[in-house]
């Protein structure tokens, strides 16, 4: 029987010990629950929100956000059409993390005010904390966004933009890249001519070349969009794209790689001289294409190098299959270029900046064609075999030359020979 009783205040200490470790857990637990802030009356009527701000959110919507007062139970948001008129609660939030508010419906261009406060419940009364200061704005079209730049055509330039719900119309405004005065389009001196279409949100920027300078196609410009939208007769305008201009989808390195590329594969038949009864002769009063129908191509020549005061010349070209690329270390190498060239200048051509490499290859590859026609038509000395063979063969001479200049916004190209 001892032993019984033994046993059962044993277990019965066992189980008082094990409560306590239970609740200590319990507690331990709630110490990472947050609590909201429990403020009193007088704390509640001592705050003031911050951090309000008031703007357009499209041309019948305006948009309000504030900073968070922990602990309140949501924001009342008041509006009034002055600053100092009637404020009617337009808006009842119920929670403390609720930062904004769109207000719907506005008149595009009034001018409506606001003010928010903070509210909390405690026990059955509704305590409020002070007005937050007074914010204004009207609602005006959403942000344009030019979408893309593009060249039609040269020295053109077509600006497309998104719609922008609401709008009347747009304004397009452009300046010379590095400027900082912008022109309205519409502006009664502008010299520039525009096409708008309200069908594909896009407007034509002609580039004119003026005779005197040729600045106007030779000059970078940047654009912005803005849309407006028309109450009463006047116009309610919004905000400005971000400025954008045209970029080129060539380098000059690009267009010069393809056209001296274009050149050399160019075949030309060659020709021989003959005599009345058909025998070949480099006297010969005939000429007619060789009986093999062999063919030649252009070497595209860059410059040349000399070594020993001038004494000996060396071509440098283009392509490596030709010859030397680069002048070797010692020498004295000097570019082919229109000013120091014997050869005679073909063609000064102008690469505007404001066309499409497209457009571009399209206009200068039949002017290179052509001229190595007249080249290969009428100089035997880069089609005749019998044309001084013996000692130098072509002479070195069947090559053509194209020279590259910046100029401005813009590049200069000549083909010489």
């Amino acid at each position: 029987m001892k032993k019984i009783i033994t046993l059962l205040i044993t277990l019965a200490m066992v189980l008082t010990m094990a409560v306590p470790t239970f609740a200590t857990d319990d507690v331990a637990g709630d110490t990472d629950v947050v609590k909201p802030a429990q403020l009193t009356a007088a704390q509640v009527k001592a705050l003031k929100p911050s951090g309000v701000k008031a703007a357009s959110y499209s041309y019948t919507k305006i948009k309000l956000t504030w900073d968070k007062i922990e602990g309140v139970d949501g924001y009342k948001v008041y509006r009034a059409i002055s600053k100092g008129g009637k404020y009617s609660l337009v808006k009842t939030t119920t929670s403390a993390n609720t930062l904004s508010y769109i207000n719907t419906g506005r008149t595009t261009g009034k001018t409506y005010y606001y003010k928010i406060r903070g509210y909390k419940k405690i026990g059955k009364t509704t305590y409020y904390t002070k007005y937050s200061a007074v914010r204004s704005t009207y609602a005006r079209p959403n942000k344009a966004v030019i979408t893309k730049v593009t060249c039609p055509k040269e020295n053109c330039v077509r600006l497309y933009w998104n719609k922008v719900d609401g709008a009347t119309g747009y304004q397009i405004y452009k300046r010379k890249k590095g400027t900082t005065t912008w022109k309205n389009t519409d502006y009664k001196n502008d010299k520039f001519s525009w096409k708008y279409s309200t069908k594909y949100n896009y407007a034509t920027h002609m580039l004119t070349t003026f005779a005197a300078s040729g600045d106007s196609a030779y000059s970078k410009w940047e654009y912005k969009v803005r849309a407006y939208r028309t109450v009463n007769g006047k116009k309610i305008y919004g905000y400005f794209s971000e400025p954008k201009e045209y970029v080129p989808d060539w380098t000059i390195g690009e267009i010069y790689e393809e056209l001296w590329k274009y050149g050399e594969s160019l075949a030309w038949t060659e020709y021989e001289y003959i005599n009345a009864d058909g025998s070949p002769d480099e006297n010969g009063e005939y000429i007619r294409p060789r009986k093999d129908g062999k063919k030649y191509r252009f070497k595209h020549y860059k410059g040349s190098y000399t070594f020993d005061g001038g004494e000996n010349w060396y071509g440098v070209f283009t392509n490596p299959e030709h010859g030397p690329t680069t002048a070797p270390a010692g020498s004295t190498y000097e570019p082919d270029t229109p000013e120091n060239s014997s050869w005679d200048v073909l063609w000064p051509e102008r690469i505007s900046y404001y066309n499409t490499k497209e457009l571009i290859l399209k206009e200068l590859k039949p002017m290179i064609k052509n001229e190595l026609y007249s080249l290969h038509y009428s100089n035997p000395l880069y089609w005749d075999p019998y044309w001084d063979f013996e000692s130098a063969g072509y002479s070195g001479v069947d090559s053509f030359s194209l020279y590259i200049e910046k100029d401005r916004n813009s590049y200069k190209i000549w083909s010489l020979w």
